[in-house]
């Protein structure tokens, strides 16, 4: 099965990181349960600037309660950029000649 990716940039403001970033934990901690992944980068040279990468090994499931709260937190604490709610998914290099 394909994997599934979202990736999304958001602009936090600066008093606003340390609650942002415990809200990305704490939906970390409720994915890996689920079987999913969560990764944040920094940018390097702009303060405030992040970009979030959720991974599914399959159909992304809708947030589970679990989710849902961090989700909505994270949404009140940072500006996304549009799109941030494309789901990508893998292209398998080794299906590429099969047929079924």
């Amino acid at each position: 099965m394909e994997r599934r990716l979202t990736i999304a940039r958001a602009a936090v403001a600066p008093e606003r990181e340390g609650d942002y970033l415990a809200a990305l934990r704490a939906l970390a901690e409720a994915a890996t349960r689920d079987g999913r992944h969560l990764w944040v980068f920094r940018h390097g040279r702009e303060p405030g600037r992040y970009v979030e990468f959720r991974e599914s090994g399959g159909p992304w499931p809708p947030p589970s309660d679990e989710e849902r709260p961090h989700l909505e937190r994270l949404r009140a604490l940072a500006a996304y950029e549009p799109g941030g709610d494309d789901h990508w998914t893998e292209i398998r290099f080794d299906r590429l000649d099969r047929k079924d």
